[in-house]
């Protein structure tokens, strides 16, 4: 005796429940990876400059400009993804499911997972599924944090080098002046 399955609809979205947390998201994740390195570097060049004055206002003058890229930095790449998804998966959960009886079907906002939908709409109550793009997830946050913090690195070091030739030219300079008087 053969049952007939009843076809249900399958949604495309992202392994993300839209109840979680914005920190649990994988893009806030990511945009903060990409934000902390350079917070990092900013307080590495203060604290190596702040034996000069001259380095110490070359890092404090470029301060502006890291302040406006670690803002955009967050928000464009973190911050906004997150909310334009989030307002999509809501409107998802106003769609019906193939069966109109209630019981667990595909949750429409949660790949793997089902929702319980109670013959008139979508209720709190799920099964949870496997997730198993966890580990990739956080070798991925990993590798975007090195790479992040390496190219962070290699800017603040080149801008205090360049601090540093400027200082010593001028000092030279000085130095011959006086000399030749």
């Amino acid at each position: 005796m053969k049952t007939k399955r009843m076809a249900q609809p399958v949604y495309d979205d992202p392994n993300r429940l839209y109840e979680q947390p914005l920190w649990a998201d994988l893009w806030f994740i990511v945009g903060f990876v990409l934000v902390v390195p350079d917070v990092l570097v900013f307080v590495l060049m203060l604290v190596k400059s702040s034996f000069s004055v001259e380095l110490t206002g070359h890092a404090i003058g470029g301060y502006p400009f890291f302040l406006g890229r670690t803002v955009t930095l967050a928000f464009l790449g973190s911050v906004l993804p997150v909310l334009i998804r989030r307002s999509s998966r809501r409107e998802r959960l106003r769609l019906r499911p193939a069966r109109i009886e209630p019981g667990f079907y595909q949750d429409p906002v949660h790949k793997g997972v089902q929702r319980l939908w109670d013959g008139q709409e979508w209720t709190t109550e799920v099964k949870a599924g496997r997730r198993k793009d966890v580990p990739r997830m956080v070798f991925m946050a990993g590798v975007f944090f090195v790479v992040s913090l390496l190219l962070g690195l290699g800017a603040s070091t080149k801008a205090l080098n360049e601090a540093q030739t400027l200082q010593g030219g001028a000092a030279a300079m000085a130095g011959v002046t006086f000399f030749r008087g």
